[in-house]
């Protein structure tokens, strides 16, 4: 089960909990929800023991710290992004005047993910993790058993991903990323779950407009 936490307050940010039946789960990001995230998994008797991030942007990241102290879980970020997480200015809550960032004594808990891809199994869960970069230079995302993607914000249902440099997007790797995602997205069908706005969507679904903009992109 996946269960989807929204923040429409920040731009409409998605969190999601995939849940196993034994009430164990993987947290994908936390879209600021972490109170929501906490009062569902109490109320449901769920554990979380691992969380996922696909970048360092504030809008997935804060609030991590009620996770931790709450479930204790394994943390995976990619290597390069892990500034992000102790760092107010990288992971730009600094200019919101939220100045939210990890205590570094938390970094034990914290697995960081390299520049390659690889496959690991969370409770029993088949997961690819393919670190691409772009959007920030650790974008990573997270296929769950060849079937549901995690791709953090790349591209959306109506829209792609923000690619400013200011936002620490490299543009070249970002058109980059759109390619290999809308090719593997496209050849495997996967079931798509972006890191704002609408998911649980395929390629094909993707809003005529940037279908258009995508073939601009691509070409």
């Amino acid at each position: 089960m996946i269960k989807k936490f929204q923040n429409k307050n920040f731009n409409f940010t998605n969190s999601y909990l995939y849940i196993k039946d034994n009430k164990e789960a993987i947290l994908i990001d936390t879209a600021t929800s972490e109170d929501k995230i906490i009062n569902y998994c109490i109320n449901n008797n769920i554990k979380i023991k691992y969380v996922l991030l696909t970048h360092n942007h504030l809008d997935h990241l804060m609030g991590l710290e009620k996770i931790i102290e709450k479930f204790n879980p394994v943390i995976y970020i990619n290597k390069k992004d892990q500034e992000g997480l102790f760092d107010a200015n990288i992971n730009r809550s600094a200019l919101s005047n939220l100045n939210w960032q990890l205590d570094k004594k938390q970094k034990n808990i914290i697995t960081f993910v390299g520049d390659k891809e690889e496959e690991l199994k969370l409770l029993g869960i088949d997961i690819k993790i393919i670190p691409f970069g772009g959007h920030t230079k650790g974008s990573t995302f997270y296929l769950f058993n060849k079937k549901d993607i995690f791709i953090g914000d790349t591209i959306f249902l109506k829209s792609v991903g923000m690619h400013r440099k200011e936002i620490g997007t490299d543009l070249d790797r970002f058109f980059e990323s759109i390619r290999f995602l809308y090719d593997l997205c496209k050849k495997n069908n996967y079931v798509i779950y972006p890191g704002h706005y609408n998911s649980q969507f395929k390629i094909k679904n993707i809003d005529l407009n940037i279908n258009l903009e995508l073939k601009e992109t691509l070409n």
